[in-house]
């Protein structure tokens, strides 16, 4: 019997997809991917190569709880075990008070004294914190690292224009590159919709995509250059580096949720509504009786159509509610069916036609909630 040879296995530096996004004169590179391609080892292999050339790097989070002490050190551990005979002259990494050093242990000492400044480790909910300080542009910060750039918590408020603010404090007037590395997770990302990635939920995986937005500043305003990434599983090297089994598939990750038992028309309409989440996620919300069971419950399925005028709009932004005196930014009830309508739907007391639209909608309700 032939033995079949199993393929080694590949990692994003290694594919010439790679070298297309590093290349790329990109302001804002933004890496999806399923877990563990290698694209946080990539991007920490070149930002560590530009802080040795005297060009140290910002690795960003969303929370000061994420770049405590010790954390942003730990997150390139696995940069430094594959490489630490690179730095001869240096024991490892370190960080203190929010920055990140090579150094070295010293005798009788426990903790490591740092020695070469190679980066920052920041958190932009502290953004305001910053634009002070011009530490970054004079040490030549050429890379931000911004990890967990999609997820399933909550974003924070107005957080592209606080990254945009960010990049703006870090660059000056260098040129400064950020990295935006994310996992397959909800599609609903005010990313997408604040600035104007349209087509990122629907994106081939192996491909980039260019997006220009404008940052509005209170002098002028700047172009700023997105390019979105989308990885593939990858599978071998040469021609067949990505597997093409999953080449027209998207990377989103979507759990199971409930769906109506019977078919729409046998349930009782008593009210509808439709949420509006910026630009690109529009749900129609149908509040429905069973006459079976007599329970009252939701049901969610995506508005692809206009929506008539006056209709009754719960937005997420005061823009999408402009002469309509049916429509609210959040669930904020006009009559007293509506206030127990809504508990129902903050209690989980929905459905949905298709897991995608549940996943989005879920999403969607965690965002709201700040409202």
């Amino acid at each position: 019997m032939k033995e079949t040879t199993k393929k080694k296995r590949v990692y994003l530096n290694e594919t010439p997809l790679w070298n297309q996004i590093k290349e790329s004169d990109a302001d804002i590179k933004v890496l999806l991917s399923d877990r563990n391609p290698g694209k946080s080892y990539a991007v920490k292999s070149l930002c560590m190569e530009d802080a040795m050339a005297d060009a140290p790097f910002v690795y960003l989070r969303r929370n000061d709880v994420e770049v405590k002490t010790g954390l942003a050190s730990g997150y390139l551990s696995d940069y430094w075990s594959k490489n630490k005979k690179k730095f001869r002259g240096y024991d490892g990494i370190t960080d203190v008070r929010g920055e990140i050093y090579l150094g070295h242990m010293e005798d009788g000492r426990r903790t490591m004294a740092p020695d070469k400044l190679i980066g920052y480790a920041c958190y932009l909910f502290g953004e305001q914190h910053y634009k002070s300080q011009a530490k970054f542009a004079e040490s030549g910060v050429k890379n931000v690292i911004f990890e967990e750039f999609t997820t399933s918590d909550l974003y924070l408020r107005d957080e592209p224009a606080r990254l945009e603010s960010f990049w703006s404090t870090v660059k000056r007037d260098n040129r400064v590159t950020v990295w935006c590395l994310g996992n397959g997770m909800s599609r609903v990302c005010p990313y997408f919709s604040e600035w104007g990635l349209r087509n990122v939920p629907r994106q081939t995986p192996g491909t980039i995509e260019r997006y220009v937005h404008t940052v509005h500043t209170g002098e002028d305003n700047i172009e700023m250059n997105i390019d979105v990434c989308i990885i593939p599983d990858l599978e071998g090297m040469g021609f067949g580096w990505f597997s093409k089994k999953k080449v027209k598939n998207t990377i989103w990750v979507t759990d199971s949720f409930p769906h109506l038992s019977r078919p729409l028309e046998t349930y009782t309409r008593m009210f509808t509504c439709y949420v509006v989440a910026g630009d690109m996620y529009r749900f129609r919300l149908l509040f429905l009786y069973d006459t079976d069971t007599k329970a009252s419950f939701w049901y969610v399925e995506p508005m692809t159509k206009p929506i008539k005028p006056n209709s009754r709009i719960i937005a997420s932004s005061f823009d999408a509610i402009v002469s309509n005196p049916y429509a609210t930014v959040g669930f904020k009830p006009l009559v007293q069916a509506e206030r127990t309508a809504f508990e129902l739907l903050r209690m989980g007391h929905w459905v949905c036609s298709d897991n995608l639209t549940g996943d989005d909608f879920r999403t969607t309700m965690v965002n709201f909630s700040r409202l």
